[in-house]
């Protein structure tokens, strides 16, 4: 894998030339300490626990006036805190590349993402697992065509699979496919109107293969220089191994303003996800992002995301919420060291069960040339 990834932004960054490359070398280390008073995620409450991450690892980018690179390699440790267990390490990466013509562009993205199981469950399927990790592996290549001055062909193709270190109670190992094709019309130059058709296939170990094709048509609007909005609307249609047929409506919104000294960002959405227990389900999602600069070196940010899985097949499943709130602080210490503190509130409920947690952690970062 590494190997192939190595190969790819090797031909990236040949394709981008003519110009020399501007190359750039530089390291990041993380250490982020977890304390939570219910990571098993009991209706009754739990015991409390610490956790530890750290991330080790180099950056490697280049950069012409066609093209860029970034690879990224690392490992990543995660450490219960008072456990008998030792450390895991685990590798990860992150890696893209681009290409940039006069009539289109061309880029390409490979990651390597490990987690805890019950942080990186909590909308999904909810499993907490002890201290059980899962790994997700995912890549993708995307492209555009300039047909004339008003339009454009877009296409791309996407590939994610997630293992799991350790046997999980009701988790599987399962892949992602992807394919998609668009259609982009300038109606003015402020709006764009888009059109696409999408293509997944889902597989799990102990669900089979399932099936979903959607069409979308949306816009994209620079409302003014700092504040875009975007959203689509569209019909899916799914199937799986001895289900039939079902339909289903997907789509979004998006809103994201760019201040001098602040953004923010939301969004709501409607799509077709594969669920890490095999179940096929309807994601619905509230998103918003809120960041303040508070001076040079301080600044303040909110993120908070409501969700809702239900069944794209119907059956005996149960629909499932959550709702998560997470406040932080980041300071920078020195041009190269900083620090963020932060809280984490979690909420879910699933089969009339509600279930809160509340986190505090501590992160400590270093990047150097």
């Amino acid at each position: 894998m590494d190997g192939r990834t190595i190969a790819l932004a090797a031909a990236f960054a040949a394709l981008s030339s003519p110009g020399a490359a501007d190359w750039r070398v530089s390291g990041f280390f993380s250490e982020r300490l977890t304390l939570e008073d219910n990571p098993d995620r009991e209706a009754d409450g739990g015991d409390a626990a610490a956790f530890s991450v750290t991330d080790l690892g180099l950056s490697f980018a280049a950069e012409t006036p066609r093209g860029s690179v970034i690879f990224a390699p690392g490992v990543r440790g995660f450490v219960s805190v008072g456990d008998d267990e030792d450390p895991t390490l685990l590798p990860r990466l992150s890696s893209s590349a681009d290409i940039r013509g006069r009539r289109g562009t061309l880029a390409a993205s490979l990651n390597v993402t490990p987690d805890f199981v019950r942080d990186a469950q909590f909308e999904d399927s909810g499993a907490t697992s002890a201290n059980a990790l899962q790994v997700d592996v995912s890549g993708a290549v995307n492209g555009s065509l300039l047909l004339d001055p008003r339009h454009s062909l877009t296409a791309g193709l996407l590939a994610r699979g997630r293992i799991f270190t350790e046997d999980t109670v009701n988790l599987s190992n399962n892949t992602t496919f992807g394919a998609d094709l668009g259609l982009r019309r300038a109606a003015t130059q402020a709006t764009t109107l888009t059109s696409s058709l999408g293509a997944r296939l889902f597989e799990s170990d102990d669900s089979g293969a399932s099936q979903s094709l959607s069409l979308r048509f949306g816009f994209d609007h620079l409302a003014t220089e700092r504040i875009v909005l975007g959203g689509n609307l569209g019909a899916s249609l799914t199937s799986g191994d001895g289900e039939d047929v079902t339909p289903g409506v997907v789509g979004g919104l998006t809103f994201s303003y760019a201040g001098e000294r602040g953004s923010v960002e939301a969004s709501l959405s409607q799509d077709v996800d594969q669920g890490s227990d095999g179940e096929v389900a309807t994601v619905s999602a509230l998103g918003v992002a809120v960041n303040r600069e508070l001076t040079q070196r301080a600044s303040l940010s909110l993120a908070g995301r409501a969700t809702v899985r239900s069944s794209v097949f119907g059956g005996d499943a149960e629909d499932r919420q959550t709702l998560s709130l997470t406040p932080s602080f980041r300071y920078a210490l020195t041009a190269d060291w900083s620090t963020r503190l932060g809280y984490t509130f979690r909420a879910s409920r699933e089969e009339d069960e509600d279930i809160l947690s509340n986190a505090v952690f501590l992160q400590l970062s270093y990047r150097f040339e």
